[in-house]
C-alpha cells in the first residue's frame, strides 16, 4: 500500500511534562490546569477541547463535538481556497465522506466507529528555555490523503504545520488543532 502524507484535526490528545539533563534521564512534572493551558496554547487551542487533568499531573483533551461540527465545512472551504481548482481529488473525496446526506456525525471519542478516519500522529515534542519538555500524543481525524511519500515518519513537518496553523490569522477555531502526518 505505501505511506501517504495527510493533514488532520486533532480530536484527542494526552500531554506529559518532564525535566532533566538528558533525553533519557528526565523526571515527570505535575502541572496545574493553568500551567498546562499556558504550555499547550502555542500548539493547541485548549479552549476547543474538554480538558481532564489526571492524578499524575498529565492532561488529556477531547475536541468538543460542536466545535468540529460547526466549523469543519468552513475549514474545508478555507483549504479549498488555498489549494485552488487544481487540488488533489482526494481532498474532495474526503470532504464528501465527512457527512451522510449533508449531515455530520458526532465525534465518538470512546469508539472510533463513527464514520471518520482516525490515525495517531508521531509525538509533538516541545522543549522550552527552562529545559521543560512537553510531549503531546494525539489522535486526529484525517482531512485527506496527499499521495505516496518515501518516508515512514516526519518529525519536523508536523510541528511546523501545527505551529503555522495555530499562530496564523485564520478565522476558524479548528486551525488550533491542525496536525500533519505520514500514515500507511
Amino acid at each position: 500500500m505505501g505511506t501517504f502524507y495527510t493533514l488532520g484535526i486533532i480530536n484527542k490528545f494526552g500531554a506529559q511534562a518532564t525535566k532533566g539533563p538528558t533525553r533519557w534521564n528526565r523526571e515527570n512534572l505535575a502541572l496545574t490546569e493553568a500551567e498546562w493551558k499556558e504550555a499547550l496554547d502555542k500548539r493547541i487551542d485548549t479552549s476547543i477541547f474538554d480538558l481532564e487533568l489526571q492524578e499524575d499531573g498529565t492532561i488529556k483533551g477531547f475536541l468538543k463535538n460542536n466545535v468540529f461540527k460547526e466549523n469543519i465545512k468552513g475549514f474545508y472551504e478555507f483549504l479549498r481556497e488555498i489549494l485552488g481548482e487544481h487540488r488533489n481529488g482526494n481532498f474532495d473525496y474526503y470532504e464528501k465522506g465527512m457527512s451522510e446526506d449533508g449531515e455530520l456525525h458526532d465525534i465518538n471519542v470512546e469508539d472510533d466507529d463513527d464514520g471518520y478516519s482516525y490515525e495517531w500522529a508521531n509525538d509533538i515534542r516541545i522543549l522550552n528555555k527552562d529545559g521543560v519538555e512537553i510531549r503531546i500524543e494525539c489522535e486526529f481525524i484525517m482531512l485527506f490523503l496527499e499521495g505516496k511519500v518515501l518516508v515512514e515518519e516526519f518529525y519536523t513537518d508536523p510541528v511546523l504545520i501545527n505551529y503555522l496553523f495555530r499562530n496564523s490569522k485564520i478565522d476558524n477555531p479548528l486551525a488550533g488543532a491542525v496536525i500533519s502526518a505520514v500514515v500507511g
